[in-house]
């Protein structure tokens, strides 16, 4: 016997479930008492079952609507997002799987994965530092990573630049000016040099630029986040070497600290890429810049000068 369910009859009953009284569902679905009352009784006609204890008050539910409430629920669920999809004018692709590095996680991946939700049909993301996500998009358990360290090599990956941020020198506001490699190498040697504990490749280019010119702090400190490294430079007297996004993610301390242009010939920008195969990644890669270059412009250079009034100039589009 085929059956055929009345899902109007379903959310009538399922918000007379929620709200306990036909009246209050009523007003919830705006509509009449009567007509969600006759809802409910075309569903359970349908079904050959009652699903509730008519001369109980509050309504009870039979034990054939206590199978109903259990498996309804997620039934309407799976509709409304069937209903969203098909009618979604905006999807882009069906399926794309995207390794986000730690940098785009902890800032504008909110904005970011908002955006492309509404343009891709199933969106699986995962998250980490460049070396493991690069090893996921080289064995393809990846189609696209936008980071700023992808450790990948050929003709067989596509590269786009979304955008790139000028490393910042950030010290504490009781630290001395610095407007030279030897005001800098001398900040080193007398205060803690603020940085990660993983070998981020934000890490590996700022030690990079500091070794490049012989400076070596005689005092580390080495924190998991870059809210962490904001917050010990302010706390701890120290300095540090980072871009405007990862400045951001300690905005709680900025009235603390001071950030400035490094001396010139230590000024280095860090390219955030998005990287995918060269073959059948293009429209992937392309998306997923474009939407980041979205979010950087449209957001988070708003949210830069909103912390700390002048950060935002030295992000480049």
């Amino acid at each position: 016997m085929q059956t055929e369910l009345d899902l109007k009859g379903l959310q009538a009953f399922l918000t007379v479930v929620e709200h306990r009284t036909v009246r209050k569902a009523a007003q919830v679905l705006d509509v009449t008492p009567s007509a969600v009352s006759q809802s409910i009784v075309g569903l359970e006609k349908s079904l050959g079952v009652e699903l509730f204890i008519r001369d109980a008050r509050p309504l009870r539910l039979t034990p054939a609507g206590r199978r109903m409430l259990q498996s309804g629920e997620h039934l309407m669920g799976e509709v409304c997002r069937l209903k969203a999809r098909v009618c979604a004018e905006t999807l882009s692709m069906q399926e794309l799987r995207l390794g986000l590095g730690e940098s785009v996680t902890t800032t504008m991946s909110p904005w970011l994965l908002a955006r492309l939700y509404k343009k891709v049909a199933n969106l699986v993301v995962y998250s980490g530092l460049a070396q493991p996500m690069s090893e996921k998009l080289r064995n393809g358990a990846l189609d696209v990573v936008i980071c700023s360290g992808a450790q990948l090599e050929g003709e067989k990956w596509s590269w786009q630049s979304a955008y790139e941020e000028e490393f910042l020198l950030v010290c504490s506001r009781t630290l001395p000016s610095v407007s030279s490699v030897e005001d800098l190498r001398h900040v080193a040697q007398t205060h803690p040099y603020i940085c990660y504990n993983q070998e981020s490749s934000d890490q590996i280019q700022a030690n990079r630029i500091l070794n490049s010119s012989g400076i070596f702090s005689t005092e580390r400190i080495a924190v998991s986040s870059s809210y962490a490294v904001v917050g010990l430079v302010a706390q701890a007297g120290g300095f540090a070497l980072l871009p405007p996004s990862d400045v951001w993610c300690g905005r709680q301390f900025l009235s603390d600290v001071r950030f400035c242009r490094l001396p010139v010939s230590l000024r280095e920008t860090r390219k955030m890429w998005v990287v995918g195969g060269a073959n059948r990644g293009i429209e992937a890669i392309e998306l997923v810049r474009s939407l980041a270059v979205e979010v950087m412009r449209e957001q988070m250079l708003e949210e830069f000068k909103n912390a700390a009034p002048g950060l935002e100039q030295f992000v480049r589009l």
